[in-house]
């Protein structure tokens, strides 16, 4: 609900090709720096501004030499303070972290990962201040040592509203889309009894994920799919088969696809977000065949741009880790 999303005041997105994100100093920083800016903790930045010492503890060089101090001294004390000196509301607030899975991809040698460390620091969070994490159903095991109430949100037939959101997602869809409309219509008509079927058809193939069912409206929408057929053949059953096809579509031959294979090989490799210019270079650097052309490289990278995205910073990475790991 917006209420909910209100609460949520700071958030961190653990992503595997991106190591800095699974690393605890990191962590720790970027949650100190997104609770600062929290229009509910103004006071929170208004110490920091006030009290250089507690700059310097959330400094990265301090968070990468004792998190734990940094995360408990410079994070979670002075908020317990203001709290209790009311400069802060009296409500719960969230504080959200996307695919805690992808951060054990990058497991340190010693030290500890951003789930033992959570593990250590979870009892000293106050009681209004709350954590929520994500974590793949198949990886659960890496959270048994923290203490939360656990909602699968793959599991459609024991949780009712997760399958009322699917459902409402579904009917925005089809609602705001006449060309959706169109390309699922049996013979021209679109009655509440093909409604249910179609809706009740794609919310047991998404498993849960609505990434699965954006992408295949998507298809849909652009008439890439088009559902004459009440059995729905047509149709991925799976994200794995959305993105063959999206691939298939964008490169219908295998020279097509060899084409730009290089370039997906440098950026599964990297454990960093590179830019054109470092994967153009990573390219050269490796190709026994002849140099590859700047110009040609910009034509392949073009032909990638809806699978490897241009982020602000002007490197690329995957649209999602999901097509990472395909």
């Amino acid at each position: 609900s917006f209420s909910s999303l209100c609460q949520v005041v700071a958030y961190h997105y653990c992503q595997a090709d991106n190591a800095y994100t699974c690393l605890v100093p990191e962590f720790v920083h970027n949650v100190a720096a997104l609770l600062c800016r929290s229009p509910q903790f103004v006071a929170y930045r208004e110490q920091l501004l006030r009290e250089p010492h507690l700059q310097s503890l959330l400094s990265l060089r301090s968070c990468v030499q004792d998190p734990m101090a940094s995360f408990r001294r410079g994070v979670l004390e002075p908020l317990e303070n203001l709290h209790k000196e009311r400069k802060i509301p009296d409500e719960d607030f969230i504080i959200l972290i996307d695919g805690l899975n992808e951060a054990e991809f990058h497991k340190p040698d010693y030290g500890d990962t951003i789930v033992s460390f959570l593990s250590k620091m979870i009892g000293k969070f106050p009681s209004w201040l709350k954590l929520v994490v994500t974590v793949r159903t198949s990886l659960q095991e890496i959270i048994k040592l923290l203490p939360f109430h656990r909602i699968f949100l793959d599991r459609l037939e024991e949780n009712e509203a997760i399958d009322q959101d699917l459902q409402a997602y579904i009917l925005h869809r089809i609602h705001s889309s006449s060309e959706i409309q169109n390309n699922i219509s049996l013979n021209g008509k679109m009655d509440n009894t093909t409604f249910g079927k179609l809706s009740s058809h794609l919310k047991t193939l998404s498993q849960g994920s609505y990434l699965y069912l954006k992408l295949t409206f998507d298809l849909i929408e652009k008439g890439y799919l088009v559902l004459k057929s009440s059995s729905y053949k047509v149709v991925p059953v799976s994200l794995s088969e959305v993105y063959l096809l999206q691939c298939n579509m964008k490169f219908p031959t295998q020279s097509s696809f060899d084409r730009v294979m290089p370039l997906l090989n440098v950026a599964v490799a990297s454990l960093h977000p590179l830019t054109d210019e470092h994967i153009f270079q990573a390219i050269n650097a490796g190709n026994i065949e002849g140099t590859l052309e700047w110009e040609d490289f910009q034509q392949r990278m073009e032909n990638l741009s809806m699978f490897l995205i241009k982020r602000r910073d002007m490197t690329r990475m995957f649209v999602h880790p999901s097509f990472r790991e395909w």
